[in-house]
């Protein structure tokens, strides 16, 4: 059941959104945690895509807790390297 509310939320977010440019904030570049056949850091640049202008102050205002809650998460769950390339597919949402 919470799974089909995610899913519901998620679909109504994309009709609101639909044909509304978004705009992507970039953060700064980090050195994020990568594991393949050992673990490494490598240097990646994370974009924030508002669909909102109201929401871009609030995203510059907030973005270096941001990259710090980012950091947080890959610190516990690096980002796993299939083939030399990064698999986000079961990323933590």
């Amino acid at each position: 059941m919470g799974a089909q509310a995610g899913e519901k939320e998620q679909n109504q977010v994309q009709e609101e959104t639909a044909g509304v440019p978004s705009l992507q904030i970039p953060l700064k570049p980090i050195m994020a945690p990568i594991t393949g056949a050992s673990q490494y850091y490598a240097p990646i640049t994370l974009f924030i895509e508002a669909v909102n202008k109201d929401y871009i102050q609030k995203i510059c205002q907030y973005r270096l807790l941001i990259v710090d809650a980012i950091l947080q998460v890959l610190s516990r769950q690096p980002i796993p390297v299939i083939r030399r390339k990064l698999y986000l597919k079961n990323l933590p949402a």
